[in-house]
């Protein structure tokens, strides 16, 4: 199951076959505890009611050898909030001279599941210039290679979706070539 073993009301749960066989599998029947079925390999399935499902797996392979598979899941109302991520990486209000690519990283939060990460350059971030699908990694890289200013978040989500937004952090990137006020000198002596 994507993201635990604890689950909401009205979310689609997605559940994923890691059925490693040595003779390729003829096929799949999933029982979700409510009587519902699916016949897919990775299907998915929204409950409507909170309890504790137990969800049978059952495999058949092409030699009619079958095996299952049950495991519990939890299905709640709702799900404390995530906390807020904490930014780690790189530091705010950093300033770059050199176009490069970026690492960005976090610290995990209590109650997360996934993770998007966020750069933008205005400081409200209405209008990223990259947004991350959902991840469970606390790491993202971002190329900077156009002069300005950038703002970057990530948001903490919890299995029902609920979210928390971390700080914003800046940087700030100015070619070092082109700085109007910095010379050098060098002396052939």
């Amino acid at each position: 199951v994507q993201y635990g073993t604890v689950q909401c009301v009205g979310q689609q749960v997605q559940f994923t076959d890691t059925s490693i066989a040595a003779i390729s599998i003829d096929t799949y029947s999933w029982n979700f505890g409510d009587a519902s079925i699916s016949l897919s390999q990775n299907p998915g399935y929204t409950y409507t009611e909170s309890n504790t499902y137990h969800v049978k797996l059952v495999i058949t392979d092409n030699n009619a050898c079958i095996d299952s598979v049950t495991k519990e899941l939890a299905i709640v109302d709702s799900y404390a909030a995530p906390d807020p991520a904490s930014l780690n990486a790189p530091q705010d209000n950093l300033f770059l001279a050199k176009s490069k690519e970026i690492d960005f990283s976090w610290s995990s939060s209590e109650n997360t599941a996934y993770y998007k990460f966020r750069i933008s350059n205005n400081s409200d971030l209405s209008s990223p210039l990259y947004q991350s699908g959902d991840q469970q990694e606390t790491t993202a890289s971002f190329n900077i290679n156009i002069e300005g200013s950038y703002y970057w978040q990530v948001s903490s989500f919890n299995s029902c979706g609920d979210s928390t937004l971390s700080a914003v952090y800046s940087l700030e990137f100015k070619a070092i070539d082109s700085l109007p006020w910095l010379s050098t000198w060098f002396s052939a002596s």
